[in-house]
């Protein structure tokens, strides 16, 4: 712990988030409740931690130095597998609808961070794209009943209601703000500056798992292995 103290940042900061400096996050360190409630900031993730694969084996995040990087040619993932003939037809496929594309970090939420940025890009491009965020919140504010309806472990939050509706209005604000012109390049900034809300991503996890809780038997036969909806 001490090796690890020297090589921190003076202050540990998180955006739309109150920062710690890192003697705050030391005295704060063997109370993890005060450091989940929503309301401050903590350490990243460590470097080499696993994450869940498609198959279900537990693997290293891929070592990208951005959540997403820029744009690239999508034919260009083509020399990513040299020896697999099946990728490479599949990715020539995509190219008869498809020019682009953005790599993103395999970090757990690659998942959702690359949606995310995707669902904004589009957002941005719609004519009427005020009514499609109204659409999203309405969405949101149904998701939030339910969610107020399932029990959840104080690990996760002190105040699940209260920290629901603070992320949720955060993902409003963002939204609303490319409805009003922040543009695809800006969000690209952002992306590459970590600044897109992670405790949005974090909402974008809870609707997902909201979703599921909720009609527990539509989704049973899809989870994988002997657990049940609740240990998925």
């Amino acid at each position: 712990m001490s090796g690890q103290k020297k090589n921190l940042p003076h202050d540990l900061f998180r955006h739309d988030s109150v920062p710690l400096n890192k003697n705050e996050y030391f005295s704060l360190w063997k109370n993890w409740n005060q450091l989940l409630d929503g309301k401050r900031t903590y350490l990243r993730p460590l470097r080499d931690r696993r994450v869940l694969s498609v198959s279900g084996v537990f693997r290293r995040p891929l070592a990208r130095p951005w959540a997403l990087e820029f744009q690239e040619p999508l034919l260009d993932l083509v020399e990513d597998y040299p020896d697999n003939d099946i990728v490479q037809e599949m990715i020539k496929i995509l190219c008869q609808r498809y020019v682009h594309f953005k790599r993103t970090r395999g970090d757990g939420s690659c998942f959702y961070r690359a949606f995310f940025f995707s669902y904004l890009e589009n957002l941005g491009q719609m004519q009427d794209s005020q009514a499609e965020v109204t659409r999203l919140m309405e969405h949101v504010a149904v998701s939030r009943e339910n969610f107020c309806r399932l029990k959840w472990d104080k690990a996760y939050f002190l105040n699940p209601e209260e920290y629901f509706s603070s992320v949720a209005s955060e993902l409003n604000h963002l939204v609303n703000s490319v409805a009003n012109g922040l543009s695809s390049d800006e969000l690209q900034k952002r992306s590459l500056q970590e600044m897109m809300p992670l405790r949005v991503i974090s909402l974008l996890r809870l609707l997902a798992e909201t979703e599921i809780r909720t009609r527990i038997d539509d989704y049973k036969p899809f989870i994988p292995g002997k657990v049940n909806v609740n240990q998925y």
